[in-house]
């Protein structure tokens, strides 16, 4: 994986927040749309979702999660590992105004709670520039 290549999807996943997002209930796939509050420059990504969501519960039982960047013949995907945080620090920390409308209360919002994505694996596809396949940017070994 190139510099320029790992910098790209940077750039792509920052300026789509817009993500689809994978979860498991048994052995039933879920998928949401969520907006990305936070992406570092390892991929570990950041959201902030209701404590009382069924993505919490399924989470809760599988941590295992897959976040997904598209846009007409660009993709990013995440796979990793969800850590629930519920501090005033990482609330503070990820907060957007876009979440106003769905915690009116903002950081004090009591259904307010910070899902941190640790990654394990990075694939990124860029049709026009790299062709079909996509690209590992990096996986961590197990």
């Amino acid at each position: 994986m190139s510099g320029e290549m790992r910098n790209e999807a940077l750039e792509f996943a920052r300026a789509n927040p817009l993500v689809h997002v994978g979860t498991v209930d048994g052995d039933t796939p879920h998928v949401r749309v969520m907006t990305t509050a936070k992406i570092e420059d390892d991929f570990t990504l950041w959201f902030a979702t209701h404590k009382s969501s069924a993505k919490v519960k399924q989470l809760t039982d599988n941590p295992k999660i897959c976040v997904a960047y598209l846009l007409e013949q660009q993709d990013l995907r995440v796979y990793g590992n969800v850590e629930q945080i519920d501090t005033k620090e990482a609330k503070e920390d990820i907060w957007i105004d876009a979440f106003t409308f769905a915690f009116p209360g903002g950081v004090d919002d009591p259904q307010l709670m910070v899902l941190k994505v640790d990654p394990t694996s990075v694939l990124y596809r860029n049709i026009p520039k790299y062709g079909m396949e996509p690209k590992d940017l990096w996986s961590k070994p197990f």
